[in-house]
């Protein structure tokens, strides 16, 4: 092998010693459970019951003990703050139990989501005055905010056209935390599902 290719073996084989808590997710990408979990139940899953389940053996027990502790906070912080259960940001169960994240990788929201695109949490000046992004402030978007909705719902609308009405796994963590509302009021890109169930009504009629 060449010599590049025996490092990042050797690097990978390092960062697998480094993870104590192994998780029994499997294939199936976080993105795509969190969203089964969400047609069979109803409810939305946030990143402390998705650790959850991803952390435990079929028959309920955790991999481990340092995973049944930490798993036992989540259920403390989660009791104490049922809303919680679905929350989605830097201080949820798996922020305040594993402290700051990483900046190039978010907890829980699978593979190239980072923590600015998972938590939409950038601070950005906009007319003079600091603002969240996580709509924290109601200043109205600048032009180029809205165009850059724009392109994005574009590109979202092209992406599932190809795929055939599906999201692909690797994007489906980042499309979920893009906003459905248009800038201009309109309806914004149709969910994967709408999409499919457009493709194979147009099939039909062909």
């Amino acid at each position: 092998m060449k010599p590049e290719t025996v490092a990042l073996c050797e690097r990978n084989r390092e960062n697998r010693r480094k993870q104590t808590i192994p998780h029994t997710c499997g294939a199936k990408s976080l993105p795509r459970r969190r969203h089964d979990l969400k047609l069979d139940t109803g409810n939305t899953y946030g990143r402390g019951p998705m650790w959850q389940l991803t952390h435990k053996y079929m028959d309920g027990s955790y991999v481990n003990e340092e995973a049944q502790e930490k798993g036992d906070k989540i259920d403390e912080i989660i009791r104490e703050n049922p809303n919680s259960f679905s929350e989605i940001s830097s201080n949820d169960p798996v922020g305040v139990v594993f402290g700051k994240e990483h900046p190039g990788y978010a907890r829980g929201m699978g593979m190239g989501v980072v923590p600015t695109v998972a938590f939409k949490h950038k601070t950005t000046r906009l007319n003079g005055m600091n603002c969240s992004s996580s709509n924290a402030c109601n200043t109205p978007s600048q032009p180029w905010q809205q165009n850059m909705e724009i392109a994005l719902k574009a590109l979202l609308n092209y992406v599932t056209v190809k795929e055939e009405g599906r999201i692909p796994e690797e994007l489906a963590g980042v499309f979920a935390t893009f906003p459905q509302q248009a800038p201009n009021g309109e309806s914004g890109a149709p969910s994967p599902t709408a999409q499919g169930r457009s493709s194979n009504s147009s099939n039909a009629q062909e």
